[in-house]
């Protein structure tokens, strides 16, 4: 081993604007720092955890549905479709598009600064209402409409509803009770207002370095998690950092080119992912957003150690 992770996390424990930081080392079953157990809006990581229920929705279905999956015939009885010039690319979206960004917007759609003035119980039309300018599938734009319309989908899917579902067959799963996910209208924001703790997230970091697995239980298929950890779209070339870069998208997740593997939310929530070293790092921040870079920086430092740069 070239790195001491202990000494690592005191001295990054030391300096972190963090309001909590843990490292989880999976080979020799160590967690480094204490939980601090408090609930908050773990942002755009809810993207994440949207993407490994869909993974056990395709397992739960027998690969009925997939993220080859159309969503227009599921979704046409709720639709007003206005803007008829979106209709060809509409009848063209699939789940992996909404999963990966590329839906055909120019622009980033249902941000936070968004909702409120926009009625929500017609965000669905509002949003396949609004010009699509590509072609599904040829251009990245991150935005939060396609998890929220994922959870449109996953209601009309699923007998029990979206929530229902994933608090079975994922958070019970694993131990997370009951968790807060806010609705835009009658469904679930799906991109964003999950409510976690530091140790939910160590959990679902957990299940992305496992594969699926979580504490020898299968919850995902191994096949779909390497999918979710593989580039699909590459996103940015330029990056002021080398481990937690931009790199690329999978499927609800973020890969740099060093091939370490994040999910991140607005204000410096974080699961970093190292998966040669099998370690997992956790940062949530219910302090000032202005710490949020600091945070990131932290993070690059505490990876460069563990590198041994």
């Amino acid at each position: 081993m070239r790195y001491n992770l202990e000494k690592i996390y005191s001295y990054a424990i030391a300096h972190t604007k963090a309001s909590s930081l843990l490292i989880y080392d999976n080979k020799s079953d160590i967690l480094l720092g204490e939980p601090n157990y408090i609930s908050f809006n773990t942002r755009s990581i809810a993207k994440t955890v949207m993407a490994i229920a869909y993974g056990i929705l395709i397992e739960k279905s027998n690969e009925k549905y997939n993220l080859e999956t159309f969503i227009y015939p599921y979704l046409e009885n709720e639709l007003t479709i206005n803007n008829t010039e979106n209709l060809e690319y509409i009848k063209k979206l699939k789940v992996k598009h909404l999963l990966t960004h590329t839906m055909g917007y120019g622009e980033p759609l249902l941000m936070s600064k968004d909702i409120p003035t926009i009625d929500n119980d017609k965000l669905v039309s509002y949003s396949l209402n609004y010009p699509i300018k590509y072609e599904p599938g040829r251009y990245f734009k991150y935005s939060n409409v396609g998890y929220y319309i994922l959870s449109c989908l996953m209601d009309k899917l699923l007998n029990e509803g979206a929530y229902e579902f994933i608090n079975n067959n994922l958070f019970g799963k694993i131990g997370i009770t009951n968790p807060r996910w806010d609705r835009y209208g009658s469904h679930l924001a799906g991109a964003t207002k999950l409510y976690l703790s530091d140790l939910d997230l160590l959990k679902i970091g957990k299940i992305i370095l496992d594969k699926g697995k979580f504490e020898g239980i299968n919850l995902v298929a191994s096949k779909y998690i390497e999918m979710m950890n593989t580039p699909i779209v590459y996103t940015s070339s330029f990056s002021k950092y080398k481990y937690i870069s931009e790199n690329s998208y999978g499927l609800g997740i973020r890969i740099s080119n060093e091939g370490v593997i994040f999910a991140i939310g607005t204000g410096g929530q974080m699961i970093a992912i190292l998966p040669k070293e099998e370690i997992i790092i956790v940062t949530t921040n219910q302090g000032d957003e202005e710490f949020a870079s600091i945070i990131k920086d932290d993070v690059e430092k505490i990876i460069s150690c563990i590198k041994g740069e």
